[in-house]
């Protein structure tokens, strides 16, 4: 976690709130809240939700990411893959 509000952990997963940016699996994501499970790797990310990898740049309003096997989920987003 580089930034958050506010952080709590209850039973493996991860509530972030009041502005957040995290890194995992080589993907930097900056949004105003996420809810992430530890053990399945998937994060539900709203507002402003940017993510950033090496090849990668989606954007969107709300981004469900599955970091295990790479996919992303976006409401009202782009992406551009290079």
């Amino acid at each position: 976690i580089l930034r958050a509000g506010k952080t709590s952990l209850r039973k493996r997963v991860v509530y972030l709130d009041d502005g957040c940016e995290f890194l995992l699996r080589g993907y930097r994501v900056i949004g105003n809240t996420a809810e992430g499970n530890l053990d399945t790797e998937i994060f539900t990310v709203k507002g402003g939700v940017q993510i950033i990898g090496e090849d990668t740049v989606v954007t969107g309003e709300v981004i469900v990411i599955d970091f295990k096997n790479g996919t992303f989920n976006a409401t009202n987003g782009t992406a551009v893959i290079r």
